[in-house]
């Protein structure tokens, strides 16, 4: 096993065979309801899609492991939160339109370098890094709407992220 430090601040281990390994555990919820708005066949559907991480162990060499739950940067390569979920709400009319109000939730995250699981420093990073020490809770709001206009015309419109809040 070798590791050489590249320019960019990351790391490569190098082995003569593949030995990596990526474990993931948590739990997925599905739900969906429907309330129905009285005889004039209105109706309000809800769904949640949402992911609980448990787990996310990374084994890059043999004798290397290192846990990126709720961690994200240049070790864990991606964004690892606890808690993310989509929650709709979809207003079903008896007009043949529909429209939705979406929520998408993606918990914060702490950047892996400043983690204390010594695992995780097994590259020379140096000092804590404050200015990119976490990224927050991130929530987005989208509105979508569709109009069964006939049995072929369809008229799908959307906006995504309607507070046009920064990711």
């Amino acid at each position: 096993l070798t590791g050489s430090s590249v320019a960019s601040g990351g790391y490569i281990l190098q082995t003569a065979i593949n030995t990596g390994e990526a474990q993931l555990s948590g739990v997925d919820v599905q739900a969906a309801y429907t309330f129905n708005l009285g005889d004039s066949g209105h109706s309000l559907l809800a769904t949640l899609n949402g992911a609980w991480l448990e787990e996310a162990i990374a084994t890059p060499a043999p004798g290397l492991s290192y846990d990126c739950t709720g961690l994200f940067g240049t070790i864990c390569q991606t964004v690892n939160p606890t808690w993310r979920h989509n929650l709709r709400l979809t207003w079903v009319s008896p007009w043949e339109v529909d429209v939705s109000l979406q929520w998408r939730h993606i918990g914060g995250t702490k950047l892996d370098q400043n983690d204390s699981d010594p695992d995780l420093q097994f590259a020379l990073w140096g000092e804590f890094d404050e200015f990119n020490a976490e990224l927050p809770d991130m929530d987005y709001l989208d509105l979508s709407a569709i109009w069964e206009i006939n049995d072929k015309f369809t008229l799908r419109a959307g906006a995504t992220n309607v507070l046009d809040k920064d990711p």
